[in-house]
């Protein structure tokens, strides 16, 4: 936790003022630091293409390349529990995962059906940082050091 403490600290340094790394909640909240706040806006692995697309043999990193359809449904479904329970909806698509052809028009659907819902605005992450520093309601937390067992992950 060390290292990511000193990676948050960099960015808030070198003017960035929100972050997308931690998959621990559902929802943009605001880390308090001594340097400001740093919003951050929380990704998924369900919501990343990575792990519907990505093959790799060597070294082993992804092991099985999904359908679009598949991907689509699994999208959609998370898109509508995030619109029920609330929730950011932050789909990450690699341009050489996403970008092949039956993927793009993959794409072009999900898009079609978030704009379908009514209910969902498109906004960059700037946008969103700016509409979470506004909102009075927002998970404040402050910026703590975490102590891991070293032999959890002993190459971290």
């Amino acid at each position: 936790m060390g290292r990511y403490l000193a990676q948050l600290r960099a960015r808030l340094e070198h003017g960035l003022s929100y972050d997308t790394s931690l998959m621990d909640d559902d929802r943009p909240y605001v880390i308090e630091t001594t340097r400001g706040p740093l919003v951050e806006l929380p990704p998924h692995w369900s919501l990343d293409d990575w792990e519907q697309y990505a093959y790799l043999p060597e070294p082993h990193l992804g092991y099985v390349i999904e359908p679009p359809q598949k991907a689509l449904e699994l999208w959609t479904a998370e898109l509508d529990g995030l619109r029920e329970f609330g929730g950011l909806f932050q789909l990450t698509a690699h341009s050489f995962l996403s970008g092949r052809a039956g993927r793009a028009r993959n794409l072009r659907k999900m898009i079609e059906i978030i704009l379908d819902r009514g209910d969902v605005a498109f906004m960059t992450g700037t946008q969103v940082r700016d509409a979470v520093l506004a909102d009075p309601n927002v998970d404040q937390r402050p910026l703590e050091r975490i102590e891991v067992d070293p032999t959890a992950y002993p190459n971290w």
